[in-house]
């Protein structure tokens, strides 16, 4: 060690070692910065990156060793340096430094990092030995062998250490340790490699005259490092522009759409916040009947007219809108006015207008017309999310509008967010089964034996408590789950009675849903076969409005329906469309008359005169008739008197789950048959 400071405190010029060593940390500080761009890029950007590490870190020991070795001024005697091995030792910094940091970038293990890190270490110690053996003086070289070694350990030891600390989680810390074990292993192996050598003079040994001198070694190492510092300067540059590319793409993909090139809801959002409490409207515009345009035409069509809506909106509106596209076919615009209610009317019509006229696209016109829906700030919303989903809200009850335009109004479309609510956790219930069933017995008018139940879906909501099926059915119909919950109810219906005793029926309600699509019968037969129950058991209602809409569909399903030995009931007959012609046109087996009608009796009006006239209607047919909301014991008396065979209502029993009904099965008889009720009249 006393060695290596003698020679460095006798031999060397002390400012050029200085330098030797700021040059140093230069290369070591840029080196391993490149070094970690070439680990976060793509491939190409990697190997740019990789070689232009290579060639910094390899200059860079180049021109220490050289710089070092200028300032190296052994007792007046004349130096040189043998032209072919100094190039060389170049060539091999950069390239044994560029394998290092390339077996670096092949894994992140430390035991690779540290493997590539001592490579890079053994090629400046050759560089080092290369660079030594190119060195001519006047005299010969003698080697201190342990300090020798001493060198190769710290040049390769400490640059093993480096490259596992460059390669840790990105950080100044981890970058400045790394670069300054880096530059310690340059520098140690460089200052105790020299102080390894001892020179005796010989006065017979001269330096050869092309050997190059200390000027014009100087001015090569001053061009080396020149490049250097240029090549570190250039890459620097290229870095600091490509994150600034780099960021300005990530800020463009986060706040702008790909396909529309508008600003998304984020920067509608963070545009409209840094706006504050300003006076303005938000209109949330949507295209009518794109779902159809992606259906039937495919969705490069419906990409573009995508492109084609946002083109007519910014035709449209003013310039200190601002416009973005919230997803497929929703935009925003949030226009700024000192009157926003009469800014935003003007412009919903504007935007009409310009949506009056269709396009074509690819050979086809398509239609277009849009819906708005207006929210106003500060009046409904004071942010700029509640803002947009006040637009949101109305935007619903604009596709509804006559005009297609709808001012937010908390009421109503608070009442629209709680139906969507109510209509998603009724579609929770239906996937988990959590819809019950309740039934009502159905009893023969002259005896009060019961023939059979009707199946009733009940839900029970676990925030809201009981939903009335008159809330959740519509719903279901309105929301597209009504097939679902009437397979459900079908399903658990049959297997309910398929362990009654013979003879009791069960009837189950049909939606329009259901008999309209042509797979009904199919879905029928296999619930029927996997519960076990006959079909001549299974009795199923439909109501007069669900045939009105495709007659034909429906009279081809019903009758395959009877095929399978099913009854077909007609239920709340006389509200419907067209009562006779229903009767005349579809294989019914039984009329169920409406509650409403029922109710009439024994009150003025013509409530008696339609009941009587539906019963003899029914007996003409051939055709069984249920009387409906049976309360009182004077409609049954009545009913009695005009012949109608069956009763349903409060007055026989309410709707109860089957389990609370075990009284009128345990009536039944073993041979099937079943006992009279004892039921209260009063």
């Amino acid at each position: 060690m006393l060695r290596v400071l003698a020679c460095l405190t006798t031999d060397h010029d002390p400012r050029l070692v200085a330098l030797s060593a700021l040059v140093c940390a230069c290369a070591c500080f840029s080196a391993l910065r490149l070094h970690r761009n070439s680990l976060e890029r793509e491939t190409w950007h990697a190997r740019f990156w990789l070689a232009a590490t290579a060639v910094i870190a390899g200059t860079g020991i180049w021109a220490t060793h050289f710089i070092a070795m200028l300032a190296f001024a052994p007792s007046g005697l004349r130096t040189g340096y043998d032209l072919g091995l100094t190039a060389l030792s170049l060539g091999i910094a950069v390239g044994i430094a560029g394998a290092g940091f390339w077996m670096a970038s092949l894994g992140k293990s430390r035991w690779m990092q540290a493997l590539a890190g001592a490579v890079f270490g053994l090629g400046a110690v050759v560089m080092h030995y290369v660079g030594m053996a190119g060195f001519r003086t006047e005299g010969s070289l003698e080697w201190n062998a342990p300090l020798a070694l001493a060198s190769v350990i710290l040049g390769t030891g400490l640059a093993a250490m480096a490259l596992p600390v460059a390669a840790g989680a990105p950080s100044l810390r981890n970058w400045v340790l790394s670069s300054l074990l880096l530059w310690a292993s340059v520098v140690g192996l460089h200052f105790t490699g020299m102080g390894a050598i001892s020179i005796i003079p010989s006065p017979g040994t001269e330096v050869p005259p092309q050997a190059l001198g200390q000027w014009p070694m100087g001015v090569a190492t001053a061009l080396v490092t020149c490049l250097l510092i240029s090549a570190s300067a250039l890459a620097w540059l290229i870095d600091h522009r490509s994150k600034s590319e780099a960021e300005r793409r990530i800020s463009q993909a986060a706040f702008h759409d790909h396909a529309t090139g508008l600003p998304n809801r984020a920067a509608l959002v963070q545009a409209i916040t840094a706006m504050g409490h300003a006076k303005a409207a938000i209109l949330v515009v949507d295209l009518d009947g794109f779902a159809r345009i992606n259906e039937s035409l495919g969705h490069a069509v419906g990409d573009k007219v995508v492109l084609e809506m946002a083109r007519r909106i910014q035709s449209t509106v003013p310039m200190a809108a601002i416009l973005a596209h919230l997803g497929r076919d929703d935009f925003a615009v949030y226009l700024p006015s000192e009157r926003p209610g009469e800014a935003a009317r003007a412009l919903a019509t504007a935007l009409q207008l310009n949506f009056g006229s269709g396009v074509s696209i690819e050979g086809t016109h398509i239609d277009l017309a849009v819906s708005i829906g207006i929210a106003l700030s500060p009046d409904h919303a004071n942010n700029a999310g509640s803002l947009l989903t006040c637009g949101s809200m109305s935007l619903v009850r604009a596709r509804a509008a006559q005009e297609r335009v709808a001012f937010f109004d908390r009421a109503a479309d608070e009442a629209q967010e709680e139906r969507k609510a109510l209509a998603r956790d009724l579609q929770r219930a239906i996937e988990t089964e959590s819809i019950h069933l309740v039934y009502q017995p159905q009893v023969l008018a002259r005896s009060g034996t019961v023939v059979g139940f009707e199946a009733l879906a009940r839900w029970n909501h676990p925030a809201r408590g009981p939903v009335p099926p008159s809330d959740f059915i519509p719903l279901a119909e309105a929301t597209g789950s009504i097939n679902a919950l009437g397979e459900l109810t079908l399903r658990r219906a049959c297997a309910e009675a398929a362990g009654w005793p013979l003879g009791l029926k069960v009837a189950v309600n049909l939606s329009p849903a259901q008999l309209s699509d042509p797979d009904l019968p199919e879905t029928v037969a296999r619930v029927l076969a996997e519960t076990g129950l006959d079909a001549g058991r299974l009795e199923l209602e439909v109501t007069e409005t669900l045939l009105v809409a495709d007659r034909a569909k429906a009279l081809n399903v019903l009758r395959r329906l009877k095929g399978f030995g099913i009854s077909i009931a007609m239920d709340d007959f006389g509200t419907g469309h067209s009562s006779l012609a229903s009767l005349d046109a579809f294989p019914f087996d039984k009329i169920k008359i409406d509650r409403s009608f029922v109710t009439g009796i024994g009150r003025a009006g013509k409530g008696e005169t339609i009941v009587r006239a539906v019963i003899a209607l029914g007996q003409s047919l051939g055709m069984r008739v249920v009387a409906e909301g049976v309360e009182t014991g004077e409609q049954l008396d009545f009913l009695r008197r005009a012949g109608c065979e069956e009763i349903q209502g409060f007055l026989f029993g309410r709707p109860l789950p089957m389990a609370e009904q075990s009284d009128l099965l345990a009536g039944a008889a073993s041979d099937g048959k079943v006992v009279p009720l004892v039921r209260s009249r009063a």
